[in-house]
């Protein structure tokens, strides 16, 4: 399976925030927006058991002085799992046994491979 869509998911340390208040943690707005923003993309088909997920980003990977961006692209991941999880497309983030997360130069841009993993 292939989900493929034109923007990139928000990073793991903007998903959320705590009240501190109240001690309590929130969902951001730019992930809740991503969670909305994605159903468009989410298929129908549901994987069950484990599986194997292929990451695939691409941004501009050098700032416009030539120096490269720092970005941790592991902290995509954390939201495209809970999102799979949160539509239904795998059962749960602890049955990925196995995750490989590549990023590419060009314009924002995300493609997700999900296989059964054998």
């Amino acid at each position: 399976m292939i989900i493929q869509f034109d923007f990139l998911p928000p990073s793991a340390n903007k998903c959320y925030y705590t009240d501190f208040k109240s001690k309590t943690r929130h969902k951001s707005q730019d992930y809740k927006q991503f969670i909305k923003d994605f159903q468009f993309y989410c298929p129908k088909e549901i994987i069950k058991g484990e599986v194997s997920i292929e990451y695939n980003f691409y941004y501009s990977l050098y700032y416009k002085n030539g120096n490269r961006r720092k970005i941790d692209k592991n902290n995509f991941e954390k939201a495209l799992s809970d999102t799979l999880v949160h539509y239904g497309v795998i059962e749960d983030d602890c049955f990925i046994r196995r995750t490989l997360i590549e990023s590419y130069e060009g314009d924002p841009y995300t493609v997700i491979e999900i296989k059964k993993y054998a």
